[in-house]
C-alpha cells in the first residue's frame, strides 16, 4: 500500500515498500539511533503532525469517458473513532483518490473497501515527526530504526502517559553531511490505533458447513463435558490443529470454557485455532508460552558463529551485545629490571549483538474475505519469533613478564572465550473464529516467549565476566475474527500476556570500549536484549468477517448490494422525531417535517451496530437506497423495501419490491396491478412527450424534454401460483397465461405464456428457476414456449419448500412467473 519514493544507484525512480512504525518498544529495529551515534547538541524535539488527519477514505472508480465525464463507482471507509479522537465533524474531512483506469469486475468494490480501510491506517490519526544528526551513514528510507532518547519526551499519546523517546520510527528522509561526515535524517512515527472495523450486519456470514470444515469437534474430545454450552473438566488440546463446536440441536449457543475448565496445549506448531458457532467465553487460562513454531538460534562459539532465530509472524528479537576484553598490565623499576602487575580489564571490542526480525514489525490488519462461503485471508501461521544466539565473548591474558624482580622472563599467554547462549522459543499463535465473546474472570490467554538459556560466564582474578544472552522468544499473535454483527471482545493488558523471554543478565553494565576495569565485581556487556514487557498492543488484532463477495459488473445494481447485507432482506423507513427502539440494522428514521418538505437531501439517521447516527451525505454508502425509499413514501406511502425473486405476499399496498434476479423496482399492490417505478436504477415509463413535432427543437433550443408519462408505465398483472406438486398448478387462469407447470420435482418443465395474456414466450429467450436456497438454474425457451431443466440430486435440500420461475420477453411487463413448491 504505501510506500516512500527513492532514487536508486542507476538515478531512477523506485517505489520501496513502506512499513508501519509500532509505538512500542524501541528494541524491536536492527539499528538502534541513540545518544552514542548521534549529535545531541542539536535541539531534539518530537513533533506532532497534525495536518493530514482523514477520517475518511473514498475511492473513486469506474470512470465515464464517454458520456458523464464521472466516476460512476464509490467506495468509502469511514472511521468513527477516528472523528471522535480528533473532534472532526463527521463527513468534513474525506481523504479522496480516483482511479480512471479502474472498471468493475469480480470483487473490485469488496477489495477497494479494504484497501480505503488500508488507507486510512496512514490518515486517520496524528503522526510524530523527529529529525535526528547520526554519524550512522547510509540507512535507507523505508528503513524502520529504532530511537532509544533518554533526555527527548514523547508525549504522543498524552502528557499523562509522556516518558522518554524509546519507539520505532520510519525513515522518509536523509541528508548528507559531507563536512562534517554525518547524515540527517527525518523519521515518521504513528500512533498506530487499531480503527474499528466495521461489522457485517447480518447475523453471521460464514455457515455451520465452514465452521467444521477440516476442524476436530473440541466437544467429543476426552476428559471434556459441555453441557447447555458450558464446558467443564480437563483436556489435552495440540498446537497446529483447529477445533470447532457447533450444537446442532441449538445452534449459535456458543460454547463457554469455564473456570472449572483445564486445559493444557502441547506441542509447537503455527497456531491454534477455536471456531465457535456462537459467542465464546473464556474463564480459564490457556498457556501458549514458547509453542512457537520457530526454532531458536544456538549461541556464537570460538570456531561457530551464533545462528539467528527462526522468523515468527510479528516482532523482532535481539540478543545482547559481546565483548573482546584483555588483560593490561602496570609497569614500574625495580632496580634496573622491569616489574609488570595486573592493572584490570580492557574493554577493547565485541558484536553489538544479533537480531531476528519478524515478517512484520507488529502484526497487521488481515484482509478477510469470504468466497463461496469460505473463510479467506486468515494468517497461516502466527507464531512468534525465536530469539537468535548471543555473539561468542572473548578475554586475552598477554602474560606480561616479569612479575616480580628477577622472575620469569617465559611469556604464557592465553584465550578464553565465552558462549554466548542460545535463544529463546517464540510463543504460540492462537486464531478464534466466533460471534464475538470475552475473557473473564480467571481466563487469560498467555502468548509468551521463552527465556533463553542461561547466560554463560568466566572468573578472572576477582572478576566475573558474562558473555553475551541469547535474544528472548517474541510473544505469539492473537487474531478474534468476529463473524457477524456482534460486539467485538475486549482485549486489555489483564486478559492477554504478550511478554517476551525474560534475557536479563546480573552484574554492573561495561558502558564503553576502551574502559578499564579494575574493581572487583560481576560485570555484562554493554546492550541489553529486548527487554521484557507486555506486548498486547503489537500482536492482537481484531477483525470482522466481510460480507460475501459480490460478482459486479457495470450494470451492479446499489439497492441489491445493499439489501444482500440485510438480515431480512428488507430496509424499512421510520418517521418521528425519536429514535425508534423496534429497528433493525440498516432502517432509518426521519422526521415528517423533512418528510414534507419534499426537498431532495433532507437530513435522516440510520441504525448502525453503534446505535443511531445522522446518515452523512457523499461519505456513508448506499445514499440512493435511502433516497428511494424516501421518495416512495411520499409518492406511494411506501414502508419498507422488500428483495424477493418472487413477488412477497401479504404486504401493505405501497411497499417496494426489489427482485434481485432481474434489478427491476415494483410498487406492490393486493387488489390493483403491481407498478414498475425501475429497472436497474433506471426509472421506467418515460417518453418523449413535450416536443413531439420537434418545434421548440426548431425554435432553437438544444435539450428535450422528458416527464414521466403514468399511462405508459408498465405493470404486474396478477397471476395464479402453484402451490402442490404433479402436473398441477399453472401461472394464469387460461392455459394461454402464465406458465403451466408438467414436472416440479429435479426436472422442472412446462410451457411459459406472459403473465397479461399477450403471448406466448418466444423461442430462444432466457429464464431462470431458483430454489429456496438461492440455487439457480438457466434455461432457453424452445418451441411453444416449452422449457425445461434438471437439478442434480445435491439439491433435494430444497424438497418440500418454494421455488420460482422468472422468464420474459423482450419488452418490459412481458414477463411470466410463478411460485410453486419444488417436490417429487
Amino acid at each position: 500500500m504505501g510506500a516512500v519514493l527513492v532514487v536508486d544507484g542507476r538515478g531512477q525512480l523506485n517505489w520501496t515498500p513502506r512499513a508501519r512504525p509500532t509505538d512500542e518498544s524501541a528494541d524491536v529495529g536492527s539499528i538502534v539511533l541513540d545518544p552514542s551515534n548521534c549529535v545531541t547538541s542539536n535541539e531534539l524535539t518530537l513533533k506532532h503532525i497534525k495536518t493530514d488527519i482523514h477520517p475518511s477514505v473514498k475511492i473513486s472508480y469506474d470512470y465515464d469517458s464517454i458520456e458523464t465525464q464521472t466516476f460512476l463507482q464509490p467506495v468509502t471507509y469511514r472511521d468513527i473513532e477516528s472523528e471522535s479522537h480528533n473532534k472532526i465533524v463527521p463527513g468534513k474531512k474525506v481523504k479522496e483518490f480516483a482511479f480512471k483506469g479502474l472498471h468493475s469486475g469480480v470483487h473490485t468494490g469488496t477489495q477497494l473497501l479494504k484497501l480505503a480501510a488500508t488507507y486510512g491506517d496512514d490518515y486517520f490519526y496524528e503522526k510524530q515527526s523527529f529529525t535526528i544528526e547520526s554519524y550512522v551513514n547510509d540507512i535507507q528510507l523505508g528503513t524502520l530504526v529504532a530511537v532509544d532518547f533518554p533526555d527527548v519526551v514523547d508525549d504522543a499519546t498524552g502528557a499523562a502517559n509522556s516518558g522518554p523517546l524509546k519507539r520505532t520510527m520510519l525513515v522518509v528522509e536523509s541528508r548528507e553531511n559531507r563536512e562534517t561526515r554525518t547524515t540527517t535524517y527525518t523519521l515518521s512515527g504513528s500512533l498506530y490505533i487499531q480503527s474499528t472495523r466495521q461489522s457485517s450486519q447480518k447475523l453471521h456470514n460464514l455457515e455451520i458447513a465452514e465452521y467444521k470444515r477440516g476442524k476436530i469437534n473440541i466437544a467429543t474430545l476426552s476428559g471434556i463435558s459441555v453441557s447447555d454450552g458450558i464446558a467443564t473438566g480437563s483436556i489435552t488440546l495440540v498446537m497446529g490443529r483447529d477445533y470447532y463446536y457447533v450444537n446442532d440441536a441449538s445452534p449459535g449457543e456458543g460454547l463457554e470454557l469455564s473456570e472449572n475448565l483445564s486445559v493444557l496445549v502441547v506441542g509447537t506448531g503455527p497456531y491454534i485455532g477455536f471456531h465457535v458457532f456462537g459467542p465464546f467465553v473464556i474463564k480459564c487460562p490457556i498457556d501458549l508460552t514458547g509453542k512457537s513454531k520457530q526454532l531458536p538460534g544456538a549461541g556464537g562459539t570460538q570456531n561457530t558463529p551464533a545462528s539467528r532465530g527462526g522468523e515468527g509472524y510479528a516482532l523482532t528479537s535481539r540478543s545482547s551485545s559481546s565483548y573482546d576484553t584483555r588483560q593490561v598490565y602496570s609497569t614500574y623499576l625495580s632496580s634496573n629490571e622491569t616489574i609488570y602487575s595486573k592493572a584490570g580489564l580492557q574493554i577493547s571490542g565485541g558484536s553489538r549483538g544479533n537480531v531476528t526480525s519478524g515478517l512484520y514489525p507488529r502484526a497487521p490488519d488481515p484482509l478477510l474475505d469470504v468466497n463461496d462461503g469460505i473463510l479467506g485471508g486468515l494468517p497461516p501461521d502466527l507464531s512468534g519469533t525465536s530469539g537468535s544466539g548471543g555473539p561468542v565473548s572473548k578475554f586475552t591474558d598477554p602474560d606480561r613478564r616479569p612479575q616480580t624482580p628477577s622472575g620469569s622472563t617465559s611469556r604464557n599467554p592465553s584465550v578464553q572465550y565465552i558462549n554466548g547462549s542460545t535463544g529463546g522459543r517464540g510463543g504460540g499463535g492462537i486464531i478464534i473464529v466466533s460471534w464475538g465473546g470475552s475473557i473473564e474472570g480467571n481466563g487469560v490467554v498467555v502468548l509468551n516467549g521463552a527465556s533463553p538459556s542461561t547466560v554463560n560466564s568466566i572468573t578472572v582474578g576477582n572478576k566475573t565476566l558474562s558473555g553475551s544472552r541469547g535474544g528472548p522468544g517474541m510473544p505469539g499473535s492473537f487474531l478474534w475474527v468476529v463473524d457477524g454483527n456482534h460486539a467485538f471482545p475486549t482485549l486489555t493488558e489483564t486478559n492477554v500476556q504478550a511478554f517476551p523471554g525474560d534475557a536479563t543478565i546480573a552484574g554492573e553494565k561495561i558502558q564503553q570500549f576502551g574502559s578499564v576495569i579494575s574493581d572487583a565485581g560481576s560485570y555484562r556487556p554493554a546492550l541489553d536484549a529486548t527487554p521484557r514487557t507486555n506486548l498486547f498492543q503489537s500482536v492482537t488484532r481484531i477483525a470482522f468477517t466481510p460480507d460475501a463477495e459480490i460478482v459486479q459488473d457495470r450494470q451492479l445494481n446499489v439497492l441489491g448490494v445493499f439489501l444482500k447485507n440485510q438480515r431480512d432482506g428488507r430496509v424499512r423507513i421510520h418517521v418521528g422525531s425519536a429514535d425508534p427502539s423496534n429497528a433493525d440494522y440498516g432502517d432509518m428514521r426521519i422526521t415528517q417535517t423533512a418528510l414534507d418538505s419534499n426537498a431532495a437531501d433532507v437530513d435522516f439517521r440510520i441504525l448502525t451496530s453503534s446505535g443511531w447516527r445522522d446518515f452523512v451525505r457523499g461519505v456513508d454508502d448506499f445514499e440512493y437506497v435511502y433516497d428511494a425509499l424516501i421518495a416512495g413514501k411520499r409518492k406511494y406511502n411506501s414502508l419498507e423495501i422488500v428483495a424477493s425473486n418472487t413477488r412477497p405476499v401479504g404486504e401493505p399496498d405501497g411497499t417496494i419490491w426489489y427482485n434481485p434476479s432481474n434489478g427491476t423496482e415494483w410498487i406492490l399492490y393486493e387488489n390493483q396491478d403491481d407498478i414498475l417505478i425501475r429497472e436497474n436504477q433506471v426509472p421506467q415509463g418515460e417518453d418523449l412527450i413535450n416536443d413531439l413535432s420537434f418545434a421548440r427543437s426548431l425554435a432553437g433550443e438544444k435539450l428535450w424534454l422528458f416527464t414521466r408519462n403514468e399511462n405508459l408505465a408498465p405493470n404486474n398483472t396478477k397471476s395464479a401460483t402453484a402451490t402442490s406438486g404433479g402436473s398441477s398448478g399453472g401461472g394464469g387462469s387460461t392455459s394461454t397465461q402464465g406458465i403451466t407447470l408438467t414436472d416440479q420435482g429435479r426436472t422442472v418443465a412446462g410451457t411459459a405464456y406472459q403473465d397479461d395474456g399477450g403471448g406466448i414466450i418466444v423461442q430462444g429467450r432466457q429464464g431462470t428457476v431458483t430454489l429456496d436456497d438461492t440455487t439457480q438454474l438457466t434455461f432457453t425457451v424452445g418451441a411453444s414456449g416449452a422449457f425445461s431443466v434438471t437439478f442434480p440430486s445435491t439439491n433435494d435440500n430444497n424438497l418440500g419448500k418454494q421455488a420460482s420461475i422468472y422468464t420474459q420477453n423482450a419488452a418490459a411487463g412481458t414477463q411470466a412467473q410463478l411460485n410453486f413448491t419444488y417436490e417429487l
